[in-house]
Parts: structure tokens; C-alpha cells; sequence
């Protein structure tokens, strides 16, 4: 195209291509565009449209692909839950991690929790044991529920999370031991004696295992 000498009567129009409004202005200088910032608000390839125009109705335009990466997650406290044989564990917090990604949400990260005790369960196919949800103080927790049927040492817990958008995953695992449930004391029942009459097969004593 044959543009105006005159710069002042250049506009350009660019078009990010994830549907925000056309970032508008005019040249700078003979030969400039000068320089524009942008944020995209999701991961994903882009195409750019440039178009160059002036008052006499001449224009021009070029397009070229952006990709914008997944922005990356970081991984937080892990939290082993306190097991004890029996007893649920009961939305208890599990982990928590941060997105770079301000815009991020909840339903963006699908988080895996491996008990330790041949349980594995996943926000995903098992969502009433475990969910993401947004941290009122900032980023995301990972919330769980649990049983543990018996008494163990030396299990594996472990905690991942990844993202729906490519990022890296992140993770964290810890040794946890799962407690013998308490006994509790019922009543005591003392035989009736009589001399020279044998008692058999009397309960003297009744206890429970809490689980």
C-alpha cells in the first residue's frame, strides 16, 4: 500500500485474537509502530491480526500465531491426615498450591490423593472424597475424605495436582501411620458365688473397640 507521508494519519488496529477489544492507536513515528502490551487471560495459540491504515483509505495487515503457555503451579503445605482405624476422615484439608494464573478457578485442576493403603481416588471420579476448592486467604486446597479399615505403620500418602491447561503438575507425599482405635471399658459383672456350686461360662467383663 502507499501510505500518507503524513504518520499522524496512521492508525493501527491490532487484533490479539482471544476476543478482547482491537487495541487502537496511532503511529508514533515514520517507520514505528512502537511497542504494546497484552495479557492473555488463558493458555492457547493466538492469532495476531496487525492492520495498518491511514486517511486516504489505504491499508495494510499482517497475522502471526502467539502461543501462551499455561501459567505454572506451585506447590504448598502438605497436610497428612491424622488416621486412627475406623474413624473418617472427614473434609480435612490435604494440600494446598498456588496458579500464577489470577484468573484460575477451581474446576481448572484435577487433584489425585494416593491414601496409602491401596486407595487411590481423584477429584475427578471421586468427587465426594475429593475436591479442589479456592482458599479463602489465597490459591486452592485440596480437601479429602478417608477410612482406613485397620491399624498401620510406614504408609505412603501422596497429594498431586495437576492442571487442565498443561502446566507442570505439582506434588508433595509425606509417611503417615494409621492409630489402633481405643478401647473402651463396659460393664463389669461380678459372678455370684455360692460354695460348692460351680459357675461355667459367666460374662464377667464387656469392652468395645471404637470403630
Amino acid at each position: 500500500a502507499s501510505f500518507s507521508p503524513d504518520v499522524s494519519s496512521w492508525t493501527v488496529s491490532v487484533n490479539w485474537g482471544d476476543s478482547s477489544p482491537a487495541d487502537i492507536f496511532t503511529v508514533a513515528a515514520q517507520g514505528s509502530l512502537g511497542t504494546r502490551q497484552h495479557t492473555f487471560a488463558e493458555e492457547g495459540p493466538y492469532t495476531v491480526t496487525v492492520t495498518v491504515s491511514d486517511t486516504q483509505g489505504d491499508s495494510d495487515r499482517t497475522t502471526f500465531q502467539v502461543n501462551v503457555a499455561d501459567a505454572a503451579l506451585t506447590a504448598g503445605t502438605l497436610t497428612p491426615p491424622v488416621a486412627v482405624e475406623g474413624a473418617a476422615v472427614a473434609n480435612a484439608v490435604l494440600f494446598h498450591f498456588t496458579d500464577a494464573d489470577p484468573a484460575g478457578a477451581a474446576s481448572d485442576y484435577i487433584a489425585t490423593v494416593t491414601w496409602g493403603d491401596g486407595s487411590v481416588e481423584t477429584s475427578v471420579a471421586n468427587t465426594a472424597d475429593v475436591q479442589v476448592v479456592a482458599d479463602n486467604g489465597g490459591g486452592f486446597d485440596v480437601v479429602g475424605s478417608h477410612s482406613y479399615a485397620d491399624e498401620a505403620a510406614g504408609l505412603t500418602f501422596a497429594v498431586s495436582v495437576r492442571d487442565a491447561g498443561g502446566a507442570a503438575p505439582v506434588s508433595a507425599s509425606a509417611t503417615i501411620g494409621v492409630a489402633d482405635a481405643a478401647l473402651t471399658a463396659g460393664p463389669f459383672t461380678p459372678p455370684v458365688a455360692v460354695e460348692g456350686a460351680a459357675f461355667s461360662n459367666v460374662v464377667f467383663f464387656h469392652r468395645s473397640e471404637e470403630h
